[in-house]
């Protein structure tokens, strides 16, 4: 049988995120403005012998004989709580027997949706090879459950549907549990200038750092999280007008209760760095805005500024702090198979 390839994008968020956690909304209006980016979580998938899951970035990999054995490694979890969710509601429980690959291009955890783009990849990989007619939706839904009740994995719903839907997205996360999904028609240059302005900087050399970082309590996530929820409707209405301007400034202004429950936002060096962003921007009267990814503990800061001063700033997080960064650009299209 020919390789089934597939692959699902990782997102960036414009607002709202964090809203999209049940215990916000519940009681709140949880919802978010992202996009998917040009990045990718790749997934091979070939008949054989045995049951093979291998994580081809992190050169590890498993042999499935059982599944209710789970992995001693926690990298290999995802992989195999995906493997093992598609055996019991598509194979009556019995083991298929499959090579699976999978590659990230970025690190699992690094606040892009990579965790969640691993399982959409994997599920729209198996639809692929077992025929099912699974909608985004429905793959959406089955990523949340593996990922938050099986793998028991905190977070929220943003990640799964972005990946499962692809494009700019406006979703809104009901009490009930449901989630709305209006999939956003912007203007050509708007998109354009957005990604001009941005650059994504990796804070992973941040993780294992000896500086002691301050834990954030709810209720302080919760007050933040309201503020947020406040700038969605405004950050959302200034892209679909195609005003950049108001866009930047609304997610600018958003951006700093994000990061004021950031916990890797209290690093000294995420500190200088937003510092030094604001400072060469504001000394040439130019826009810029700085917000961390994904859950604040981990991850990338996303950096909206001008081109005039872009390759100063990227000269200062490569030369001054030593980070690696990525020029993102946005992507349309959703999780993607193909044959080899």
């Amino acid at each position: 049988m020919k390789k089934i390839i597939s692959r699902a994008p990782l997102r960036i968020s414009f607002a709202g995120g964090g809203t999209d956690q049940e215990f916000f909304y519940k009681d709140h209006i949880g919802h978010v403005l992202s996009t998917t980016i040009s990045l990718y979580v790749y997934t091979e998938i070939q008949e054989s012998e045995k049951v093979t899951l291998s994580a081809t970035d992190l050169n590890k990999s498993i042999v499935v004989t059982d599944l209710n054995a789970l992995p001693e490694d926690f990298e290999l979890l995802l992989p195999f709580l995906t493997y093992k969710k598609i055996c019991e509601k598509f194979n009556d429980g019995k083991l298929l027997l499959v090579d699976v690959n999978t590659f990230s291009e970025v690190p699992i955890g690094s606040g892009l949706g990579a965790s969640s783009a691993l399982v959409v990849s994997m599920i729209n990989g198996f639809a692929e090879y077992l025929k099912l007619p699974l909608t985004p939706n429905l793959i959406a839904d089955l990523a949340y459950e593996i990922e938050r009740v099986d793998a028991n994995m905190p977070g929220g719903k943003q990640d799964q549907y972005s990946a499962a839907h692809g494009g700019i997205n406006y979703f809104l996360f009901k009490s009930n549990g449901e989630v709305s999904v209006d999939s956003l028609r912007i203007k050509k240059h708007i998109m354009n200038e957005i990604e001009s302005t941005m650059v994504l900087v990796n804070l992973s050399r941040l993780n294992n750092n000896n500086n002691k970082l301050n834990p954030i309590n709810i209720e302080d996530k919760l007050s933040a999280y309201k503020t947020i929820s406040d700038y969605v409707f405004s950050i959302r209405d200034a892209l679909l007008s195609g005003d950049f301007q108001t866009f930047i400034k609304q997610i600018k202004l958003s951006s700093k209760f994000k990061n004021t429950i950031s916990e890797i936002a209290q690093h000294k060096s995420v500190i200088g760095l937003i510092n030094f962003v604001d400072e060469i921007s504001n000394a040439n009267e130019l826009f810029s805005c700085s917000r961390i990814c994904g859950s604040g503990e981990s991850g990338y800061l996303l950096i909206y500024c001008d081109i005039a001063v872009k390759n100063k700033i990227i000269e200062y997080v490569k030369n001054i702090l030593g980070f690696d960064y990525l020029l993102p650009k946005i992507s349309l299209n959703g999780p993607e198979t193909w044959y080899e």
